[in-house]
């Protein structure tokens, strides 16, 4: 299979429950992405397995890279309403919000939290 273009178009992930809400590094290396409960890392050129950067938190939604690439933003449910969480690349994982009632979900970057 192939693009439009002519390159190549290959599978990059195997997850038995599926991968969902992908978004790319800004150095277009990687794509982080979710599948049960995980924000998970695969590189673009398919040059290997995917790693799980954050686990067990709950049900895990909308990872967002940070525009420096060195950090994650996403949601999580945890029983209740959605919070936010940061990640760095280590796996070193920030609560950012606590709000009972509210949901805070789909998270992105903005130009006063880059960095």
């Amino acid at each position: 299979m192939s693009t439009e273009e002519g390159g190549p178009v290959g599978r990059l992930t195997d997850e038995p429950l599926g991968a969902w809400d992908p978004d790319w590094s800004p150095d277009g290396e990687r794509i982080a992405y979710v599948t049960d409960g995980q924000v998970r890392l695969v590189p673009c050129d398919g040059s290997g397995p995917a790693t799980t950067l954050v686990d067990d938190v709950g049900e895990v939604a909308s990872p967002s890279w940070s525009p420096s690439g060195d950090a994650i933003v996403f949601a999580v449910r945890d029983g209740g309403d959605w919070d936010l969480f940061v990640t760095d690349l280590d796996g070193q994982v920030t609560q950012l919000t606590d709000t009972p009632e509210v949901d805070e979900a789909h998270p992105s970057w903005g130009p006063a939290l880059a960095g």
